[in-house]
């Protein structure tokens, strides 16, 4: 059992259980299939979240800007991406959803969708 405490409740985890916080709430997952959790890795790892909370996460942990331009961010997305190298981690998060990007100067990400 794990004690994970957020602002506002505590939750007891079976082994294996997962907690997200979305927008403020808390969901708790059934047993998971993965036995060693991402973040362990040093990576992100989603499951039918909305492409915005990646795009969110995307720039937490490498410290840019991500400007969407027609992308649709609701979109649901399942996948994960290093913390180790941005460029890997960009195309893990652009290739499956058909959306291009760009790295300006000033370190901004411009993603765009794939399909003209």
């Amino acid at each position: 059992m794990v004690e994970v405490n957020t602002n506002k409740e505590t939750n007891q985890l079976p082994s294996l259980h997962s907690i997200r916080l979305l927008d403020g709430m808390v969901y708790t997952g059934d047993q998971q299939n993965e036995v060693v959790a991402t973040w362990l890795n040093n990576e992100s790892s989603f499951r039918s979240i909305p492409y915005f909370y990646v795009i969110k996460e995307f720039e937490r942990q490498y410290k840019v800007k991500i400007i969407s331009e027609n992308v649709n961010t609701e979109k649901l997305f399942t996948g994960r991406f290093a913390h180790n190298n941005m460029i890997l981690a960009l195309e893990s998060i652009t290739i499956p959803q058909n959306i291009r990007y760009q790295i300006n100067e000033d370190r901004r990400v411009i993603l765009s969708s794939a399909i003209d």
